[in-house]
């Protein structure tokens, strides 16, 4: 293989991380649109692409704890998702920044009532959206 050898699965992978940017996408899902366009990969390419754009910065990758099973974000290019934390809707996949005042709010109400500071990098919570709340006819609160 020559040195300057290049295959167009990183470029796949990176329009389709972009035109997904506010939702977490998986490596399998990334695979099948691929696919799906006409065009020639395998998973372990997609791995490993997604591992060297994980190392670069340029996107998240976050494991499921229960199952190792891994889903991957579009990064701010301009940084500060280690400052806040992320929402992520279980319906549509929708990922919401929690930043600025609510932030702060969070911040300090966990430093004074339990005597935590919060880590936010690879940290988000669960829960629906108000649109997928709506579908599945699910109350506002839990």
């Amino acid at each position: 293989m020559q040195k300057g050898y290049r295959t167009k699965a990183k470029d796949e992978i990176m329009s389709y991380i972009l035109s997904n940017k506010h939702r977490r996408v998986s490596a399998s899902e990334i695979y099948e649109h691929i696919k799906n366009s006409g065009k020639h990969t395998n998973l372990t390419t997609v791995y490993r692409n997604l591992d060297k754009l994980t190392e670069a910065g340029v996107i998240l990758k976050i494991k499921n704890s229960s199952d190792d099973y891994s889903v991957y974000q579009l990064l701010d290019p301009d940084g500060g998702c280690d400052e806040h934390l992320h929402i992520q809707c279980r319906g549509c996949g929708h990922v919401y920044h929690l930043e600025g005042e609510a932030m702060d709010r969070i911040n300090a109400c966990l430093l004074e009532e339990c005597g935590y500071s919060i880590i936010c990098s690879d940290s988000f919570l669960l829960g629906y959206c108000s649109s997928c709340r709506k579908d599945k006819d699910l109350p506002e609160k839990h």
